[in-house]
């Protein structure tokens, strides 16, 4: 039977419509599902459509809803659980894929009855459905011990909870973590004796190896922590509580030995000591022994209780706290190593020689050798409009990231920021007039656990190289040095096709391109700076043309360019 809107067939009849019915989409299907019983499917084949399921159940019961589509790809816009009445209980976000993709969290059955879950596919679709629903059972219990074994505690149904309890005693210093390699999102609570709310935290991550550091017990008394696990996670969890001895108090000297510093149980902080003389200029240094050190915390604490964070990551290359002038006192650097992983990185307290400062001009190519924490300027004067090119060479090729170039205006202010790469063809500021005339500087910064050496290259660069060919008849051939660059002009008729093509190029590498501009410099085409390169190009308009040629980095060499008809 179809269902019809009269309201719908009056309105189109007072537009002048032919009166009759408004045909609707048969009804929505439905298909039962049995609490803890098999997966059902449901299959919509009118598109607007929507999948429905219904089960039956008693009050006070609770019940977790799994939900899927018919494929991985499968977009569903979501889902609403409503009670005998037709009251909305609780709500899926959409969701993709097979179950249990989507799901209805955890609902108390308000009434004894029939319960509906309607599935909107959105839009036009149709598809496969399917849903599960599952009772959920009182929480998965345990109980641990301060300093005892791991309580393991399984979440077998999804929805449920798990709970651990311990006995503490007020002013215990302890550190629990949980750790789980199924139940990877949730929530997790912790409870004092007398029902305070101590902990609150959302874990959205893996929770393996998750962890409450450093907290002091404020009552005597059993203490509760609830897992709350995200939609239809289930598994095994481990949950262990420890007491934490006090700080570990590692002594360091300057330009002493290395350290390892690390906790002998999860939770323990570490402290590393040192004394510094005033304007006494240090770089700390760190060697992580796992990717898990990332976690840790570092605080290099002055003597007037100034604190500043540092980071032994993979990214810092090994420097803890960059080069600093330090004042006179006692030095510390504090070490949280965060979850519950035992880490002994190893750090070490070097003083930093002054700056390396070379007074330089362009067609030099000073070098220097820096020590791990030092830097270097390179000071050369320029004229207001003089070209220049800046070109470098480090001694270990691996280090080019970890060692920053900055070309400094003569007021000091930063006017680019470079790494030397090899692959870059040795170019570190390619070729630039100078807007003032001074003093310029290039300040180089390394940061890694390693001495440096660097040589720059300053060339002073020329005009471009102007030439003229002509098409089908004679060539040009230009040679540039480093940083330079050439303009070979040619004059062409309208609609003609023309073949430019390398010749006799003694470049060393094929970085550099030729562009084809026009009069008012547009770029048109190009090809690489490359033994017998060739373009072809239909120039629109007569006039004059140009190929524009631009070596790259460091390169200097010669070619030949010929312009023919093609």
């Amino acid at each position: 039977m179809r269902r019809v809107v009269l309201a719908v067939a009056v309105l189109l009849a007072g537009f002048g419509f032919a009166p009759g019915a408004v045909a609707v989409p048969a009804a929505d299907p439905v298909k039962p599902i049995v609490v803890d019983g098999p997966v059902v499917s449901n299959t919509t084949t009118v598109a607007g459509s929507k999948a429905k399921f219904t089960f039956s159940g008693t009050a006070g019961q609770k019940v977790f809803t799994a939900l899927g589509s018919d494929g991985p790809t499968s977009l569903v816009n979501g889902a609403v659980l409503t009670g005998p009445a037709g009251e909305q209980l609780g709500t899926a976000g959409s969701y993709v894929g097979l179950l249990p993709s989507g799901f209805v969290d955890v609902v108390v059955l308000p009434t004894t009855g029939t319960y509906t879950i309607t599935v909107d596919p959105g839009g036009t679709r149709v598809g496969t459905y399917t849903a599960q629903v599952n009772s959920v059972p009182v929480p998965a219990t345990g109980s641990a011990t301060i300093d005892g074994p791991t309580a393991k505690l399984t979440i077998a149904k999804r929805g449920q909870l798990a709970e651990v309890r311990f006995t503490g005693t007020a002013g215990q210093f302890v550190h629990f973590h949980l750790d789980s390699a199924a139940v990877t999102s949730g929530a997790v609570t912790m409870w004092a004796p007398d029902g305070t709310l101590m902990y609150d935290d959302m874990l959205w991550a893996s929770w393996l190896d998750y962890e409450v550091d450093r907290y002091t017990l404020p009552q005597t008394g059993e203490y509760r922590v609830l897992v709350d696990p995200t939609s239809f996670r289930t598994g095994v969890l481990d949950f262990a509580v420890n007491t934490i001895p006090a700080d570990a108090v590692i002594p360091a000297v300057v330009d002493g030995a290395a350290v390892a510093v690390g906790n002998s149980v999860p939770g323990q902080n570490q402290r590393m000591t040192f004394t510094a003389t005033e304007g006494q200029r240090i770089v700390i240094t760190c060697v992580r022994i796992a990717a898990e050190d990332n976690d840790q915390t570092f605080l290099l604490v002055g003597p007037d209780g100034s604190k500043a964070v540092g980071f032994c990551g993979e990214f810092d290359r090994g420097i803890l706290f960059d080069t600093r002038a330090m004042s006179a006192g006692s030095w510390s650097v504090e070490i949280d190593p965060k979850r519950s992983y035992i880490r002994k990185p190893t750090l070490r307290v070097l003083s930093v020689p002054a700056d390396h400062v070379v007074d330089s001009s362009l067609g030099a190519s000073p070098s220097m050798s820096l020590a791990i924490g030092q830097k270097a300027v390179v000071r050369f004067a320029l004229t207001a409009g003089q070209r220049y090119f800046v070109g470098c060479t480090l001694a270990n090729a691996s280090h080019d990231v970890a060692v920053t170039f900055e070309l400094l205006r003569p007021d000091g202010t930063r006017e680019k920021t470079a790494n030397c790469y090899a692959s870059n063809g040795g170019q570190l500021f390619d070729t630039t007039a100078a807007p003032v005339a001074g003093t310029w500087s290039v300040r180089i910064s390394p940061r890694l656990n390693a001495a440096t050496g660097a040589t720059l290259r300053l060339h002073a660069v020329g005009a471009d190289v102007v030439k003229t060919a002509t098409v089908g008849g004679a060539a040009a051939s230009a040679a540039t040095t480093p940083g330079q660059g050439a303009r070979i002009n040619f004059t062409a008729t309208a609609n003609l096709r023309i073949k430019a093509t390398i010749t006799a190029s003694t470049y060393p590498s094929n970085l550099g391109t030729v562009e084809l501009r026009n009069a008012a410099g547009t770029r048109l085409t190009s090809m690489s700076l490359a033994k017998a390169s060739t373009l072809t190009y239909t120039v629109p308009t007569a006039g004059t043309y140009s190929l524009v040629v631009d070596p790259r980095h460091a390169d200097a060499g010669s070619a030949t360019y010929t312009v023919a008809r093609g």
